[in-house]
């Protein structure tokens, strides 16, 4: 089955040119989340039925409420002991695919992603971390010992079953299990677990293990790079150092002592970063909500142990403190969001639980302030997107003129209209076209926008896309309005949902984005602004979304970077315009002297990852349009100077390293790492 490769293979590491001034590359990859991930795991050991119950709907409303962008979904896997073989569904605590489905689904309503990560139990109370058997081998001739093989063969199935539900309901990452650390020696298996996901399951991979047991020699294994973890997009951790000793029982300690505990786990830290070279996520942390409960924090503390929500809550802020800025780090995924697990016992004051969950607790005001903080961080480095221009700016001119005077402004990106290459170019109409644009030093990146109301029509477009060798075509996919025949270009036309359908197909058969132009509140019902696209095609292929038309975004009344940062997931191209200050919107000016606060839009676009281009569209003077174009190119590139950016560097592809400290000198933050990725062919 081939990966769709819009999302598969994501999170791979750059190579650095220089590694005291790193160079770094503006071309990230958009399919991963632009912000951190700032995740909470939930449902584990949830009775059969619960997934997909209000109770749940409550629950995940209450977890977006937090602030949280992500939910790692917890099915319960179980096998009869640490060493069976066999792994099953248990009828009272496995939760059916259906109810599975309604719980992503309604995650993904509330605009979060998510991780679906099965985990495994046993039936004699031994935990994961348990997991063991003799290793294969034929002890004497005909007695044959294959323990692992049979339960790898089990692990293989059930992974692929998962990971077939999370391809189907869209979930943005899979992971293997968590903590089955004793098991990790076995390469060759692992592997062919993870490439059997991998025919299925089209997203990034990862599995989860832990640190503060030490059952897992990561320097060891990180040395050999055959290891099953370089099959993995990335690794997960499951966190629970310390952050206080047990000879400090008892005493009170501050958010700043316990990041100080922490220093020695954050260099142990740093080491297995370097020798991986790819992001590492904190797939589970956390604490109890009790005395002490920093000082072990993968297990309860005593049971005559206080309730102590300040304690839960200091070690989630010095544990974010901590790692928030280190150029690997991916993200948290909080451990736990609810609880089903049998806790008697653990009962604190007002029904307070001492257990690990932070909801309604103390811990719970540190996450949402964190979550905050961390929604829109803007530290330093080059923006993420680049600079272009929309074919229709020079609808009045030759493709040669067109070309010069890009040269002349220093753009090189061009969204390319009909006008300049008609769709029925032959191929060597289009190798002449693109050997033009390479040397004045312009790539044709998308064509559009198109209007087109016939399936058969936006066919074509993909098929020229294709052969062209851009990746995006901008359109306007309407239908007409029965009986505004007669009312109108423009008032007689409507966003049409059926046609999305069809291209809903299209993406996927062509691996190419579909980008729809909004056009206003003058053309009510054809894509006025972003919102009202959405409506029609958040349920779709994600690599259907939008070419934000700044100036008729501004239009319609709304505040285009809140746009950018409400839908910047789904923006794959920019049209940048701007609107003479006392005209109505519409009168076209050179970007600097206009009524939008462009500065503020750009900020946007580096605030969530964008790493499209954002393409001068000026429409006005097409005869004698040189100095605005100049001049408006200068502009967006001065704002491109100023403003502060998350943007991190680019892989070079799969064997790609990061270079820990050549990053660390250009103070690249956790967020500039999390949107690496690469595009597969």
């Amino acid at each position: 089955m081939k990966m769709d490769c819009t999302i598969r293979r994501l999170f791979f590491a750059m190579a650095v040119t220089l590694a005291c001034s790193p160079v770094i590359s503006q071309e990230v990859a958009r399919e991963v989340r632009k912000e951190i991930q700032w995740g909470v795991t939930f449902g584990f050991y949830a009775p059969t039925g619960y997934m997909g119950s209000d109770k749940a709907k409550e629950e995940i409303d209450a977890i977006a409420a937090a602030g949280a962008n992500w939910v790692t979904v917890v099915p319960i896997v179980w096998q009869d002991s640490y060493c069976s073989d066999l792994q099953y569904k248990d009828f009272a605590h496995s939760q059916s695919d259906l109810d599975l489905k309604d719980a992503i689904d309604y995650i993904h309503s509330k605009g979060l992603k998510v991780q679906l990560r099965p985990m495994l139990e046993c039936k004699d109370g031994i935990g994961r971390l348990g997991v063991w058997m003799i290793k294969d081998r034929e002890r004497m001739p005909g007695r044959v010992c294959d323990h692992r093989a049979k339960w790898f063969k089990s692990m293989a199935e059930r992974s692929v079953y998962y990971a077939r539900i999370a391809e189907r309901t869209k979930c943005e990452l899979f992971c293997l299990d968590s903590e089955l650390d004793k098991m990790v020696e076995e390469n060759e298996k692992w592997k062919s677990v993870v490439a059997a996901v991998r025919e299925v399951y089209s997203g990034p991979v990862t599995s989860c293990h832990t640190l503060h047991t030490g059952a897992v020699d990561f320097k060891k294994f990180l040395a050999d790079k055959t290891h099953w973890f370089y099959d993995l997009d990335f690794l997960s951790i499951s966190y629970y150092c310390p952050a206080r000793k047990w000879a400090e029982v008892g005493q009170d300690f501050s958010v700043d002592d316990m990041e100080e505990r922490l220093s020695s786990a954050l260099a142990n830290m740093r080491e297995i970063a370097e020798a991986y070279g790819r992001p590492i996520l904190f797939g589970e942390c956390g604490c109890t909500s009790s005395k002490d409960g920093a000082a072990s924090p993968s297990g309860y503390a005593a049971k005559d142990a206080p309730a102590d929500e300040e304690e839960q809550a200091r070690y989630m802020e010095a544990l974010f403190k901590t790692f928030k800025d280190e150029p690997w780090c991916l993200g948290f995924h909080w451990w736990k969001w609810d609880q089903h697990s049998p806790a008697k016992g653990w009962e604190g004051p007002a029904g307070l639980a001492r257990d690990f969950t932070f909801k309604g607790k103390k811990a719970e005001t540190v996450f949402r302030a964190f979550a905050k903080e961390q929604r829109y961080r803007v530290p330093a480095a080059a923006v993420p997107f680049k600079l272009g221009v929309a074919g229709y700016t020079f609808r009045a001119r030759t493709v040669d003129d067109a070309l010069a005077i890009m040269q002349k402004a220093d753009v090189h990106y061009l969204c390319v209209k009909n006008f300049h290459l008609p769709f029925e170019a032959t191929d060597g109409e289009i190798a002449a076209f693109k050997a033009k644009c390479a040397a004045c030093g312009v790539t044709p990146y998308a064509i559009g926008p198109i209007y087109d109301s016939k399936p058969e029509d936006v066919r074509t477009r993909f098929e020229f896309a294709r052969r062209l060798g851009v990746k995006t075509v901008v359109g306007v996919p309407f239908e007409m309005i029965p009986g505004a025949e007669n009312a109108g270009k423009g008032k007689n036309r409507r966003g049409s949902r059926s046609l999305l359908l069809e291209i809903d197909k299209l993406v996927k058969e062509f691996d190419i984005r579909y980008a729809i132009h909004n056009h206003g509140p003058q053309i009510g019902e054809l894509f006025p602004d972003v919102e009202y696209g959405w409506n029609l095609v958040k349920d779709l292929d994600s690599r259907i979304g939008f070419c934000i038309d700044i100036g008729w975004e501004f239009g319609c009344g709304k505040d285009p970077a809140e746009t950018i940062r409400k839908y910047g997931s789904r923006i794959y191209d920019a049209h940048i315009k701007n609107f003479e200050i006392g005209k109505p919107n519409g009168a076209a000016v050179p970007l600097p002297r206009g009524k939008i606060d462009l500065a503020k839009v750009f900020q946007a676009f580096a605030d969530v990852g964008y790493d499209g281009v954002c393409s001068l569209e000026y429409e006005k003077d097409f005869e004698d349009n040189v100095l605005a174009v100049v001049e408006s190119i200068a502009y967006e590139r001065g704002i491109c100077d100023m403003i502060k950016t998350s943007i991190r560097p680019r892989c070079s592809g799969p064997c790609g390293r990061f270079a820990v400290r050549a990053l660390r000198s250009a103070n690249l933050t956790p967020l500039a790492q999390a949107n690496l990725a690469r595009e597969c062919k």
